[in-house]
């Protein structure tokens, strides 16, 4: 596999019940190590207890700006303002240090539990020599990825695309770096946090990505994203956080020396029912510009919900993304003519909820705007206002066993007689 090939969500693991362990579909299993200043002291030993089980395919020393040393070690450990990353700093030191890209030609993957106390699946053998080279020198020293998830993540920040693929392809002849993690003053524009992106996290624009990445600042004033982990998004793109709630994230991304407003969704915010979100990134297409957007047909209903649910008008340009979209997924029942007419609209969102068992949600981020005069022609079943009342008495009266084997189109049909 080539390096540009990678993306975050593109590992799959499969479970063999004879070897007792897991495997995962990449080609290779690639791993990093990193001694840190103060521990250099004993690196020729640490190097090798390494490879003694280990292939190790590049060997490269950097060197951190002192004015972003600490800036680096929070977006690499993923802690936002955090004291402990200061100390963490000055503890490991904030000078040159080592890192070491590994092949291991035998992965073993098993479930085990972090110092963070998660539950991950990881190389049972680079957590097992990163113990036992922290032994050496004491403390923690040393540093390891434990899955290829990790490597991509991290090695996408110390090195950049480009010198990552000349390390893999061990060809690169400089041994020792003086630079910081990729965005630290900033990003040079948007191709460059895009690529960045695609290896560090799971994520997608909901909106306006016609746009990116060379016609942003012409055409809009901040980006909408939906992420996976609002953490990954955080540490990859080097964002100033405006705030951070169990509802969403308000960031601000430098790029072209310009401060750039970033609207963050993720998974459980209620933003869009969990369902649909996990969903949309599992369905996500990636542009040629490395930008990932939703999957068409989410895209329309995507927006839809949002221009009618969560707005109090809809935007020209989306009346013509509608008319557009629709016409491209052959959608014969949209009227792209009765977009003011809510009932009609909710009658869409209704149908495509029923077909894929999603739900409205009220938003945890309480500045989302919520369009009760059209969420009230959504039944309540599917998170709505509309008053059930008859359709509670036939539940009562008709079996459920009766009704779960109803056609989705009847179903459909029949909301509507009883509303």
């Amino acid at each position: 596999m080539n390096v540009e090939d990678y993306y975050k969500g593109l590992v799959n693991y499969t479970y063999s019940e004879s070897k007792k362990y897991f495997t995962h579909d990449l080609d290779d299993d690639y791993q990093l190590f990193i001694i840190w200043q103060n521990g250099r002291s004993c690196e020729d030993e640490i190097i090798q207890a390494i490879k003694l089980n280990f292939n190790i395919v590049s060997s490269i020393s950097m060197q951190w700006s002192k004015k972003n040393a600490v800036q680096n070690f929070n977006r690499f450990y993923k802690a936002i303002d955090n004291p402990q990353i200061s100390d963490k700093a000055e503890t490991m030191g904030e000078g040159e240090f080592l890192c070491l890209v590994v092949k291991d030609n035998a992965p073993e993957y098993h479930y085990r539990k972090t110092v963070s106390g998660a539950i991950e699946l990881v190389n049972s053998k680079t957590v097992k020599i990163k113990r036992e080279v922290r032994e050496i020198c004491g403390g923690y020293y040393v540093h390891s990825t434990a899955s290829p998830e990790e490597f991509y993540e991290q090695a996408i920040l110390l090195f950049g695309e480009e010198l990552l693929k000349e390390i893999l392809d061990c060809r690169h002849d400089v041994l020792v770096f003086h630079q910081d993690l990729k965005g630290a003053d900033g990003w040079s524009g948007f191709p460059e946090l895009f690529t960045t992106l695609k290896y560090a996290s799971k994520y997608l624009v909901l909106r306006n990505f016609e746009f990116l990445p060379f016609d942003f600042f012409n055409n809009d004033k901040d980006v909408d994203v939906l992420c996976e982990n609002v953490m990954d998004f955080i540490s990859a793109s080097n964002s100033k956080v405006l705030s951070l709630t169990n509802g969403g994230a308000k960031l601000i991304v430098k790029i072209e020396n310009k401060e750039v407003p970033f609207d963050i969704r993720f998974i459980g915010d209620d933003y869009y029912h969990s369902s649909w979100e996990r969903d949309m990134l599992e369905q996500r297409i990636k542009t040629i510009n490395n930008v990932y957007k939703p999957r068409l047909d989410d895209y329309f209903f995507s927006l839809l919900y949002h221009a009618v649910l969560q707005k109090p008008e809809i935007k020209p340009i989306y009346v013509q993304r509608f008319a557009s979209i629709s016409n491209e997924l052959q959608l014969d029942f949209f009227d792209v003519s009765k977009l003011n007419d809510k009932r009609y609209i909710a009658s869409i969102i209704e149908g495509f909820f029923v077909f894929k068992n999603y739900l409205y949600t009220n938003p945890k981020d309480p500045e989302v705007y919520v369009n009760y005069s059209a969420l009230k022609y959504l039944p309540k079943e599917l998170g709505g206002k509309k008053s059930k009342k008859l359709k509670s008495l036939i539940r009562l009266a008709v079996p459920r066993v009766f009704i779960d084997i109803i056609p989705s189109n009847i179903k459909i049909k029949a909301h509507r007689l009883i509303s």
